[in-house]
């Protein structure tokens, strides 16, 4: 550990199974080490990270022999479901990481440990405070997927016993919150939404164009990309001067290039792929209209934020944790999950009234101030930190 790392700020152990340089996980934990030493532990494999003196970031392997393969990408579940066999070696990925947190701990001092998602961070976490250090206090996130989607699966039980052994749960949305107490958690809970930079995702002046309409996810089949097409086809005739833009990267690119083709749009829609979050603030800043046609039950919504600090118009499909960031016709507009027809009536009256449009997207631009600006939320996660030493 570099001279860096050694103050009289008090030790905080980040542990996640996910993280870039651009991610939540980092953002949070470069915020907080203002006012502690903070180690990230995290998978070996992570892409290049800037050493800017203000983070440990520690690696524990996935398997023996320096093989990675089971997290980073689409993440744990999808890699597991894409390639079977990586189920073999979940137990030895959740020994390697139960280790490690236990040798950080061990040469830290850390007596608070945040773990991201609830499978396998917190619970391992768990794990080494039952077995080997009683007196760590463990803040769990649960992110969405950790609440959604695991209780629906045999990993239900390991979700269960990660609740069971955390000191704090916090939640990035209030259908999060109801989901823990649903599965029987009935210790304290905090509701942390995931924040925006919004120095970055700013909002310049509009000019007076036709509408270019933005979509910013992983092109995966939960994230709706496909509805958004069709419902753009049905438009796209009424609207000539109106173009897509689909930034994101994932595994049905290449049938949604197809799709945009067959439905005559290969002119019209443009495949960016992966951006980094300025090149993302960058086109969400010359973009009018944002969509998430999202099939899933999300946890939360990032990038819903993200577009409207840069003052886009969100047309978002109704799943419950969008109320928490959408007002209808205040701030925004929902539609109904999977309905491409109703996407596309709502986005045709958008495109013709989007000039007119002033109050929205200002409210637009206060509510991602407001609510959502990275201060308040690490101020938040700060807080719960030092009430937990």
């Amino acid at each position: 550990m570099t001279q860096a790392f050694h103050s009289m700020r008090p030790p905080l152990l980040v542990v996640s199974s996910s993280y870039s340089k651009d991610s939540f996980v980092r953002h949070l934990a470069l915020r907080c080490a203002e006012d502690f030493s903070v180690t990230v532990l995290i998978p070996d494999g992570c892409e290049s990270l800037p050493a800017d003196g203000k983070l440990d970031e520690r690696c524990h392997q996935q398997f023996p022999f320096g093989l990675t393969g089971l997290a980073y990408g689409a993440g744990i579940v999808s890699n597991m479901r894409r390639k079977k066999f990586l189920l073999l070696g979940l137990p030895l990925y959740f020994l390697y990481l139960v280790s490690a947190i236990r040798a950080t701990i061990n040469k830290t001092g850390a007596k608070v440990l945040h773990a991201h998602w609830l499978v396998p961070g917190a619970l391992a976490a768990v794990v080494c405070k039952r077995l080997f250090n009683k007196r760590i206090k463990i803040l769990a996130t649960a992110h969405g997927s950790d609440l959604f989607l695991l209780p629906q699966t045999p990993a239900k039980p390991l979700v269960k016993f990660a609740l069971s052994g955390i000191d704090c749960l916090a939640v990035v949305s209030s259908p999060l919150a109801q989901a823990a107490r649903e599965l029987g958690y009935r210790g304290r809970i905090e509701i942390c939404s995931m924040g925006v930079d919004t120095a970055l995702f700013s909002a310049p002046q509009k000019p007076a164009r036709t509408p270019t309409v933005v979509f910013a996810a992983r092109l995966v089949h939960r994230k709706g990309a496909h509805i958004l097409l069709e419902a753009f086809s049905k438009i796209a005739s009424k609207h000539p001067r109106t173009r897509l833009v689909l930034a994101g990267d994932g595994e049905q690119r290449g049938s949604l290039e197809n799709l945009a083709g067959q439905l005559g749009l290969a002119e019209r829609v443009e495949f960016k792929g992966a951006l980094t979050q300025q090149k993302l603030a960058d086109l969400l800043a010359c973009a009018d209209i944002f969509v998430n046609p999202t099939l899933a039950n999300e946890g939360f919504g990032l990038a819903n934020v993200e577009a409207m600090s840069c003052g886009c118009i969100p047309l978002v499909a109704d799943y419950p944790a969008a109320h928490g960031i959408i007002q209808h016709g205040v701030n925004g507009f929902l539609f109904p999950q999977g309905n491409a027809k109703a996407l596309s009536e709502l986005l045709s009256k958008t495109i013709e009234t989007s000039a007119s449009m002033a109050q929205i997207r200002s409210a637009a631009v206060r509510t991602a101030r407001k609510h959502f600006d990275w201060d308040s939320i690490a101020s938040s996660y700060i807080h719960i930190f030092k009430s937990l030493r």
